[in-house]
């Protein structure tokens, strides 16, 4: 069914107001396709939940959300990334936390997790961890993403995008046509669920936050109140990560930038 523009622009301001996402209208075979096919999951023609969505329908608001939220993610996503944190930004935690021994990462939009399987792989390669104490955080506003972060299964098409045969071997068991994160790496995760522009659950003082390729779906205010509350949960000597084309710079002074290969970071500014 085609969308008429006001169907259109019903559909993305829900979605804003959900979840602070922002879609420009010319991105409309997006959304036609999204709503099509919930319409089709919910048993229901297009126009009938266009008229429940206008009418305020609590729950599908929610899931109009979810559905037009990009989910893209694959294991080890962008290799320099997980390069830096190997080379510079763990060496670097390991001597100022060699006294408490304790870590904490929070892997903030989630979606369905291969990120934050990918960060606690990447921490079982260092042996000067061993003993430690650590907590890797997943969260994502989508309760069918959690739940499928959470399952810690994946298809055989989505352990071929990105993850290496050794680490598929050593972290993974067949469970039919998937495969199943085993007890090794689950032992430092957790998963919740956190809406971005709602108010945050408690967190820990977090060493690293990973926000990447979450802001540039957010309009300028979102942005800058989501940064200013990552600045508040961050310790002062740790690390923020952006996706390649976002930046604090601009949104709010209290961040510094590093560069660690093809990677930037940032980390709080000491005069703010």
């Amino acid at each position: 069914m085609m969308l008429t523009d006001e169907d259109v622009g019903l559909v993305l301001r829900c979605v804003h107001e959900q979840a602070g996402l922002v879609f420009e209208p010319e991105k409309r075979y997006l959304v036609e396709n999204r709503v099509e096919k919930l319409a089709l999951m919910r048993g229901m023609e297009t126009k009938p939940l266009l008229q429940a969505l206008r009418e305020g329908n609590n729950e599908l608001r929610a899931q109009v959300a979810e559905a037009m939220a990009i989910q893209e993610t694959y294991f080890f996503r962008d290799p320099w990334f997980f390069e830096s944190l190997r080379m510079d930004v763990l060496p670097s935690l390991i001597r100022r936390r060699s006294a408490e021994r304790s870590l904490r990462i929070w892997s903030a939009a989630c979606a369905t997790g291969q990120e934050v399987w990918s960060v606690a792989m990447l921490l079982e390669q260092i042996p000067e961890l061993a003993g430690w104490d650590i907590e890797i955080i997943g969260s994502d506003f989508s309760p069918v993403a959690l739940e499928r972060a959470r399952s810690g299964r994946y298809s055989h098409m989505e352990v071929n995008r990105g993850l290496p045969a050794r680490e598929l071997a050593t972290h993974f068991h067949r469970r039919g046509l998937e495969w199943e994160v085993g007890s090794t790496l689950r032992r430092h995760v957790r998963f919740c669920a956190i809406n971005l522009i709602e108010e945050w659950p408690q967190l820990p003082r977090l060493d690293i936050v990973l926000l990447r390729n979450v802001l540039i779906y957010f309009d300028a205010d979102a942005r800058r109140e989501v940064l200013q509350r990552a600045r508040g949960v961050m310790r002062q000597d740790g690390f923020l990560f952006l996706g390649g084309g976002e930046s604090p710079l601009g949104a709010v002074d209290s961040f510094r930038p590093g560069l660690s290969g093809r990677a930037c970071y940032y980390r709080l500014r000491e005069d703010v």
